[in-house]
């Protein structure tokens, strides 16, 4: 039987984060075996950006160029793929606390010349799992 629009949605998505790495602290938050690596890379991927840029907030107040472009593409990508999924019947809800941290990064975050932090996120959103 031909693949569905979806099914080629949904494997686009898993193979995007099937090659990157993802720590075994996260992974084992995630026991859905066909979304569980996707969402454990990203849930990574946050966490390591809100921890640097609470460190940043603490000391220069600058998020490096590099990382911010980073952390926009990553805020995009997650809408995206949460809007695709939603599309074809996955109800998939990112933590309040997380999509709270990245409204208080976005006023901020910059393309171009790195990023003069604005806020620290919190410690709820980037203090561990």
């Amino acid at each position: 039987m031909p693949a569905t629009p979806a099914d080629l949605m949904l494997h686009d998505v898993i193979e995007e984060y099937a090659a990157k790495p993802a720590d075994p602290s996260f992974t084992r938050l995630y026991s859905d075996t066909q979304f569980g690596h996707m969402f454990a890379v990203l849930h990574e991927q946050l966490n390591d950006h809100f921890l640097a840029i609470n460190g940043r907030a603490e000391s220069t107040h600058h998020y490096w160029a590099e990382n911010s472009r980073e952390l926009l593409a990553l805020i995009k990508n997650l809408k995206q793929h949460l809007h695709d999924l939603g599309r074809y019947g996955f109800d998939i809800q990112l933590d309040a606390r997380y999509w709270s941290a990245i409204e208080r990064c976005k006023p901020w975050l910059s393309p171009s010349g790195g990023s003069t932090v604005g806020v620290a996120v919190g410690g709820d959103a980037a203090g561990g799992e």
